[in-house]
């Protein structure tokens, strides 16, 4: 993700503190290091408090991701550089610990920014089943089909996520496209707030 951010400077690229975490809480489930336990249990703190806040309007989560979640992750921060040093590099906790150090400012970017999610979580569910398909499908016919299906399924599940029936959006959208103005594309978009033609 970091090359495309690099070529596309619209894009701010944010951290996932579920893969952050991940690191740690595996290595608790095998090892039960306490340094990990630790780990695992100031995330927590994050999570508890998006649990909190996160049906509030986007700017009150900024606000109170500023006030709460930021002290949680400096002192995080502050934790993980004093253990770094004390482990043994190459060993499960260095690399749990280095993974979220060197992506520190990704993993930041939620405090700035209330639309910004902790993880990426809700991202994956959506796109398990082209994960799925992956397997399944063999050929997409051409790179350019290969790319505009992976386009089209980003649109049908922007549609769910907006509330919208995919299928019925899809439906509509391809009915009114031969006669839309190309100024105008963008309100065809299953964002919020799109209405059905009729």
């Amino acid at each position: 993700y970091r090359t495309l951010a690099n070529k596309v400077p619209e894009i701010t690229l944010a951290g996932c503190w579920a893969h952050a975490r991940r690191g740690f809480a595996d290595l608790y489930k095998i090892s039960k290091d306490p340094r990990a336990a630790i780990a695992v249990k100031k995330i927590a703190g994050l999570y508890r408090l998006e649990k909190k806040i996160s049906s509030r309007p986007v700017e009150k989560i900024r606000q109170w991701r500023q006030r709460y979640a930021r002290p949680i992750l400096e002192e995080l921060w502050s934790w993980l550089e004093e253990q770094e040093p004390q482990c043994s590099p190459g060993k499960a906790l260095h690399k749990a610990i280095a993974y979220a150090l060197s992506h520190r400012v990704e993993l930041s970017r939620f405090l700035e920014d209330g639309a910004v999610p902790l993880d990426n979580n809700v991202c994956e569910r959506a796109i398990k089943n082209v994960v799925l398909g992956r397997k399944s499908w063999l050929f997409a016919g051409s790179q350019m089909a290969g790319e505009r299906a992976a386009q089209i399924m980003s649109l049908l599940e922007t549609a769910k996520r907006n509330g919208l029936e995919s299928h019925a959006w899809l439906t509509d959208v391809l009915m009114r496209l031969p006669e839309w103005p190309e100024e105008r594309l963008a309100e065809l978009l299953p964002l919020e707030g799109f209405t059905f033609s009729g």
